[in-house]
């Protein structure tokens, strides 16, 4: 913030964004890469918490807004909020949809199951694919389709969430509650998918990790980080820069201490990595609100941030593509997955970048024009989405 005043003052959660996309193209990047040594898959495999990223930056961004929104919108708050989110999200992640959903058709890959059927679209379409007990529908159409459907079932809490949640205090207390939640959904699905008779052994783990009480704790940390963070505003102070370098320390050695020693900070086994490893990008988050330091906000990661969403759906595609070229050059494996995942990005993003004009700008347009014909002639215009 105080070293660079092009950087505008929520830049930081774009970069935030870029930064977990790129996390989860480089995850993506080192699967099916053979001859990786034990530390190095396992590293690259943590890539996966790219998408935890994503739900802490939502959560604070859509409480950031909604205050807004609401002294627009007025009794029509909530279901412009829902209009928004919808033309938001839906014309580019429909798009994917049909797009994976004929390869998965007439050129599926070998790690693909083999029981897609058309009501799996029909569920992701619906964005009820994440309720839905099935590796197939949970995740595999669209690919990564799962995180989508878990931030469009969170967005219709945010109207509730919103009005009950008045300060950190109580911020506090609803991720602890979050917690339980997450414990007492996991014991009664299985129990009650037990009583069904079905064969649940192969897929309820992907369901159990993918569906929303488990990823509900990981959202609590980014309001718990609105209370926190506030305004936030530019500043020179070296005070301020020292706290924020503290903050960004304290987040590596958190998840460092996580990744090999999970164990410990976690013995009984009731909480995943997934949530303890969103701790620390908690702290991340915060400390870069108070400084933006130019190694984590910078102009190729906030341009990253704002076509991620793109990018995320994009790029499944594009690593197989990038996969069947690099095969051929024979290269030791961590330089496959160098050479993937650089690729990758690069290509992903220019196609990105074109599908975010075109596609997701014009779909937020059509909600906006939507909006304007439905609000009330005593109803301020809408700001800029």
């Amino acid at each position: 913030m105080g070293e660079n005043n092009s950087i505008r003052h929520f830049d930081f959660i774009d970069a935030v964004r870029g930064l977990a996309v790129a996390a989860v193209v480089l995850v993506h990047s080192a699967q099916g890469i053979v001859g990786l040594s034990p530390l190095a898959a396992s590293l690259f495999s943590k890539g996966q918490y790219g998408v935890q990223l994503f739900f802490i930056a939502s959560a604070l961004t859509l409480f950031m807004s909604y205050g807004q929104r609401e002294q627009l919108d007025g009794k029509q708050t909530v279901p412009f909020f829902f209009l928004r989110r919808f033309f938001r999200i839906a014309p580019m992640y429909y798009i994917a949809i049909i797009f994976y959903s004929l390869i998965l058709l007439f050129n599926p890959p070998s790690t693909y199951p083999n029981d897609f059927h058309f009501g799996y679209m029909i569920l992701a379409m619906l964005f009820l694919n994440g309720v839905f007990p099935s590796n197939v529908a949970i995740n595999y159409v669209p690919p990564g389709g799962w995180s989508v459907a878990v931030e469009m079932l969170f967005y219709l809490l945010i109207p509730i969430l919103y009005r009950k949640i008045r300060n950190l205090k109580s911020a506090i207390l609803f991720g602890f509650a979050t917690l339980v939640i997450s414990i007492l959904c996991k014991y009664l699905a299985i129990n009650v998918l037990r009583m069904s008779g079905q064969d649940y052994s192969a897929w309820l783990p992907w369901f159990l990790y993918f569906w929303l009480p488990n990823q509900l704790p990981v959202f609590a940390i980014g309001i718990v980080l609105f209370f926190l963070i506030g305004k936030p505003g530019s500043t020179n102070s070296e005070n301020a820069k020292l706290k924020a370098a503290g903050l960004l320390l304290l987040s590596v050695l958190w998840i460092g201490l996580v990744i090999t020693g999970g164990q410990y900070l976690n013995p009984y086994g009731y909480y995943q990595e997934h949530f303890l490893i969103a701790i620390g990008f908690g702290l991340l988050v915060r400390g870069l609100s108070i400084w933006q330091f130019p190694i984590f906000v910078n102009k190729y990661m906030i341009s990253l941030g704002k076509v991620s969403f793109s990018l995320y759906l994009i790029h499944f595609v594009v690593i197989r593509v990038v996969m069947h070229f690099l095969a051929r050059l024979n290269l030791p494996s961590v330089l496959t997955v160098g050479g993937v995942f650089v690729c990758t990005l690069v290509v992903s993003y220019f196609l990105s970048s074109l599908s975010y004009k075109l596609i997701e700008q014009k779909g937020t347009d059509i909600g906006k024009r939507l909006i304007n014909r439905l609000k009330k002639p005593n109803t301020l215009v809408s700001v800029e989405q």
